[in-house]
C-alpha cells in the first residue's frame, strides 16, 4: 500500500516474511523519498499451504489503512481461515447471476502420449527441489547487484513515463 502524500509504502507478506532485499532496494531506487515499512503478521497456515493470498491482501490493505490512520478499533488482523469465513458470509448474500447459454461448443484437445503419462515421484521431487532452489536464490549475491538494480529502476521509470505519455496522448489523463 502506498501513501503518496506521506511518501510511505507499507508491505506485508501473509507468511510473515520480510520483504526481499532485492525488492526493497528496487523500491528505494524508484521511490528514494519514501519510507518503507514491513508488517510481519503471520496469517497463512504453512502446513496447509491454503493459498488465500487474495483474501488476505484485501483485508490487509484495509488493516494497514486503519493502522496508518490510528484506528485500532477497526483492525481485523484475520488469519486465513477467519478471512475466508468472513468472505463466504459476504458471498452468500450476493444474488446469483442468471446462467447464460453459450453458442460455441468446445472440443477437447488431443493429448500426446507423452503428455498423458503419469509424472513419477522422482520427477516431482526434482521439480520441488528446483522451485525451492529458485526461491532461495538471491540477486544480492551477484557481483554487479547495485548496477542491476539501478538499470531495472531506470527501465521501470522509463516504461512508466512512456505509459503515462500514452495516456496523455489519448486524453485519458491531464498533464
Amino acid at each position: 500500500m502506498t501513501d503518496k502524500k506521506a511518501k510511505t509504502l507499507w508491505y506485508q507478506d501473509s507468511y510473515g516474511t520480510e520483504m526481499r532485499q532485492e525488492l526493497k532496494d528496487f523500491l528505494k531506487a524508484i521511490l528514494p523519498d519514501y519510507k518503507i515499512t514491513c508488517f510481519n503478521q503471520i496469517q497463512q497456515d504453512i502446513s496447509r499451504n491454503d493459498c488465500s493470498c487474495y483474501l488476505l491482501a484485501e483485508y490487509n490493505i484495509l488493516d494497514m489503512w486503519h493502522r496508518k490512520n490510528n484506528r485500532p478499533d477497526l483492525l481485523k488482523e484475520f488469519t486465513s481461515d477467519e478471512a475466508r469465513a468472513d468472505v463466504w458470509n459476504m458471498v452468500k448474500q450476493i444474488e446469483a447471476a442468471p446462467q447464460v447459454q453459450t453458442t460455441k461448443t468446445f472440443k477437447p484437445r488431443k493429448i500426446k502420449a507423452s503428455q498423458n503419462e503419469v509424472l513419477s515421484k522422482k520427477y516431482l521431487l526434482q521439480c520441488q527441489k528446483n522451485t525451492y532452489r529458485d526461491f532461495k536464490y538471491r540477486l544480492t549475491q551477484e557481483k554487479n547487484y547495485k548496477e542491476i538494480i539501478k538499470q531495472a529502476a531506470q527501465k521501470a521509470t522509463t516504461a512508466h513515463l512512456l505509459y503515462k505519455q500514452g495516456l496523455i496522448d489519448l486524453n485519458l489523463i491531464s498533464r
